[in-house]
């Protein structure tokens, strides 16, 4: 009898063991699981978004509580128990969830705010673009009436005043210099802009635009695809060393209801995983492909990028709606 009660309690002692290991391992599963999963979420938020501070304290709080709420559970060994912990387990799991959820949304706000901010400073630059293109056109529309008034100075030998008014149209002239004129006056004035710092350099240049005078796709459009694809080569150009080959092509034309926009240049070899070159602001980066390719598909087109040694090639295709 007393070697049965023995074997008994023996027994129950075992039982409750077993049960509290199991309990222990649980709770040690959940703070791995709670680590892993925290660590690869905090990791996904790469993009210096700012979160409001309460997503962060709660995000942090929830699985301590968690923890220590599976720790006190698992010393009564009962079903309720057992129920506690799957129902933190699922709080955590659903917690994070909805945190990835809140990055991403955050994430896409950040982009969206970015490219808006890109496309009003391109909006200004085609404004301005555009009085200098402007200006060249005032300039030739006068040129009767300068070579008039210069005639009229030579005649009566005031060379003075003729060399300082040669000098002012030479200012003027040079200021707003025309690298591109194919008749479009909105691409015109957005290439001869982005180009201008490239002619005194010693950057090979080699540049194509064939183009109607008027093209129905947004002006504004053209403008961000033309800037960005240029913006990136300059900057990849801008990385090379001096003694690096540093070369530019540009070939934009227009074909029977769609026009494709070509831009390819030297790059030092580097190169992400999704094909893009590197840039120095890590932030930013791809933000404004991403403007490009929306604005692309917008138009039933696509985005394309080519990469062969050290050459980098942008191309865009947009057809007129």
């Amino acid at each position: 009898m007393l070697d049965t009660l023995v074997v008994a309690i023996q027994s129950v002692l075992n039982i409750h063991s077993i049960f509290f290991e199991q309990g222990f391992v649980s709770n040690i599963v959940m703070v791995a699981f709670v680590n892993i999963v925290s660590h690869s979420f905090f990791k996904k938020n790469q993009l210096n978004v700012s979160l409001p501070v309460m997503y962060y304290i709660t995000v942090i709080i929830i699985p301590f509580v968690s923890i220590i709420i599976g720790y006190l559970t698992a010393v009564k060994l009962n079903i309720v128990s057992l129920i506690c912990s799957v129902i933190i387990l699922l709080i955590n799991v659903d917690m994070f969830y909805l945190y990835d959820n809140l990055i991403n949304l955050f994430s896409e706000k950040y982009e969206n705010n970015i490219i808006e901010q890109q496309n009003k400073a391109y909006l200004n630059q085609l404004h301005l673009m555009q009085e200098s293109q402007m200006k060249i056109r005032f300039l030739k529309h006068d040129m009767k009436n300068h070579i008039i008034n210069m005639q009229s100075l030579l005649s009566a030998e005031k060379y003075d005043q003729l060399k300082d008014y040669l000098a002012e149209t030479n200012d003027y002239i040079y200021s707003n210099n025309v690298i591109i004129d194919s008749g479009n006056e909105t691409i015109d004035s957005v290439l001869n802009y982005k180009l201008a710092p490239l002619e005194n350099n010693s950057v090979e240049k080699s540049y194509h635009v064939v183009l109607p005078e008027q093209i129905l796709i947004s002006s504004f459009d053209l403008n961000i695809v033309i800037c960005n694809l240029i913006d990136n080569a300059l900057e990849a150009l801008s990385l090379l060393g001096e003694n690096d080959e540093k070369k530019i092509t540009i070939d934009i034309v227009y074909k029977q209801g769609y026009i494709k926009i070509l831009v390819g240049n030297s790059f030092d070899g580097i190169i992400h995983k999704d094909k893009r070159t590197r840039k120095n602001d890590e932030i930013n980066h791809g933000i404004g492909l991403k403007s490009v390719q929306n604005i692309a598909e917008k138009y039933g087109g696509i985005l394309k990028t080519d990469v062969a040694d050290n050459w980098f090639e942008t191309s865009v295709i947009m057809y007129e709606k």
